[in-house]
């Protein structure tokens, strides 16, 4: 469910809402004083996204269906949806991202990689299907927000190369982006929402090396003071600094990502943790990681890379990634792990390898292809069958881009035997020691994708360790469970990957 629109009273919300995971969704009117709730706009086949101006109007909807993306708008309350705007995706490559409307009139911006490939903010006339001059453009980023003020003009936009930046275009606001951004050093800080009269601003304040906590300014008397930490419990502890790095892969492609060391050691011959992302159209940021500090803080070196395909850094960079989900995105990472051996930062015959939904499929797949790079591997809600969780995603939802379009990413523009980028179908192959974890819950990546492959494993005459979380979905929400999974974690490593110094002659991956 996303929030379209907030009464700038404080009365109500307007959210988009489904029932269900395959159904379209509604618009929903929710009274913030007693909850209740009535459709203001009914889901329409097709529309996955809808838009409302800066009076809580809804105007605009975007449809995804038939390969085709198409963008319908409204002039003004009461009146039909007309269709603006279709184009073909993915061979197009170009979309609509975000659209606000300037109060109730025809005039708005959109968020759109049509132009340079990235996404950027341009002025738009709905009336007259126009896309009029850029606002913001960033030569390497995508645009990733926008912000505005009530009448829905665009007073900033945030953007993300190797953090975090909300570039704002409105003078006073830079003003005190530069202040908040000299009093709190070396952090993301981010102004999450004003008072009224503009005087009080709420700042998120975090980092890769700091779990965040929450701060007032008051600009008239220009004070800032803490206002909440979510994670007090770490108050006093220190943390590993992460550092962005970037490398080039084997075709010469420059792959960013992020680096971090265990504090107190020596930046030589370290034993590593590679940690790809989920998604896999997703990507790695200088956030605060609990694996990575986790990791780090048990004497590892973690690499996160953001592989080919991965979001941020424009369409082409996504586009390398079609047809890669089991070959050049797994290539990437271990050019990051040959790199960081070339810099003799870490030691390659001590390498694991973990990670989460596509990750906990890399962490799976990268030791069937190369065996003797890995000492070990550990998938949580990890994909198994590569065929079975497209067909899964085809029936669990109904919009074409989780089946058609998801299958030309995965596979590229030839069909290929599935079977073979598959840890399942290849399950003989995986000769590392493995720890699979999934929650029984889990919508996304269902639970027999992990059962199916422990079982054959097993029938291989492997020995996987394996836990199944009760009441987890794709991913914890439960604190005990989490630190459960660490546990395991901690205790696989020390048995197959121990931190301490390397032993004379170490080398290779240990057999079962």
């Amino acid at each position: 469910d996303d929030v379209i629109f907030v009464d700038p009273a404080g009365a109500y919300i307007l959210v988009t809402a489904q029932s269900a995971a395959d159904e379209y969704p509604d618009v929903l009117r929710v009274d913030l004083a007693t909850g209740r709730h009535a459709i203001v706009e009914n889901s329409r086949v097709g529309i996955w996204d809808w838009f409302a101006d800066s009076h809580g109007t809804v105007r605009a909807g975007v449809d995804y269906s038939n390969d085709r993306v198409t963008f319908y708008y409204r002039a003004a309350a009461g009146q039909p949806l007309r269709r603006i705007d279709s184009r073909r995706y993915p061979q197009d490559g170009s979309v609509v991202d975000m659209v606000r409307f300037v109060g109730d009139t025809d005039h708005g911006v959109v968020v759109t990689n049509a132009v340079t490939g990235r996404f950027g903010v341009y002025d738009y006339d709905f009336a007259t299907d126009t896309r009029g001059n850029a606002i913001f453009e960033h030569p390497t980023a995508d645009v990733t927000s926008i912000m505005t003020g009530e009448d829905g003009h665009v007073e900033g936009v945030t953007f993300e190369d190797e953090r975090r930046h909300d570039q704002w275009l409105d003078p006073a606001l830079q003003h005190i982006q530069a202040a908040l951004d000299r009093a709190l050093p070396n952090k993301v800080n981010m102004v999450l929402d004003r008072s009224r009269d503009g005087n009080r601003l709420l700042v998120w304040s975090s980092a890769a090396d700091d779990p965040g906590s929450f701060y007032v300014y008051d600009r008239a008397a220009n004070r800032m003071g803490p206002f909440a930490a979510p994670y007090e419990a770490l108050d006093g502890h220190s943390f590993a600094a992460v550092r962005p790095v970037r490398f080039h892969g084997r075709d010469g492609t420059d792959i960013p990502g992020y680096l971090t060391l265990p504090p107190g050691r020596d930046e030589r011959n370290l034993p590593l943790i590679l940690m790809p992302h989920g998604g896999p159209f997703a990507r790695d940021s200088w956030d605060f990681d609990p694996w990575v500090q986790f990791l780090a803080s048990r004497g590892y070196a973690v690499l996160q890379v953001n592989f080919r395909g991965s979001t941020g850094y424009g369409r082409a960079y996504v586009e390398r990634g079609y047809g890669q989900f089991g070959s050049g995105m797994i290539d990437d990472l271990e050019d990051g792990v040959d790199w960081l051996a070339q810099q003799g930062i870490a030691d390659p015959h001590r390498v694991c390898i973990m990670g989460a939904s596509y990750g906990g499929y890399a962490a799976l797949w990268a030791p069937i292809r190369h065996p003797d790079r890995y000492r070990c591997a550990i998938a949580f809600a990890g994909v198994t069958d590569v065929r079975a969780i497209l067909r899964y995603d085809s029936r669990l939802f109904s919009a074409p881009r989780y089946s058609r379009r998801w299958r030309r990413m995965i596979e590229g523009e030839e069909r290929t035997d599935l079977s073979l980028i598959s840890p399942l179908q290849q399950a003989a192959r995986l000769t590392v020691p493995v720890l699979i974890a999934h929650g029984e819950q889990d919508r996304v990546v269902p639970v027999s994708q992990s059962r199916n492959l422990v079982r054959a494993l097993e029938r291989a005459g492997a020995h996987p360790e394996s836990v199944f979380y009760a009441q987890e979905q794709h991913g914890f929400t439960k604190a005990q469970d989490s630190v459960d999974f660490l546990r395991r974690v901690e205790a696989f490593l020390a048995r197959h990957d121990p931190a301490g110094p390397a032993a004379a002659g170490a080398g290779g991956a240990p057999a079962h």
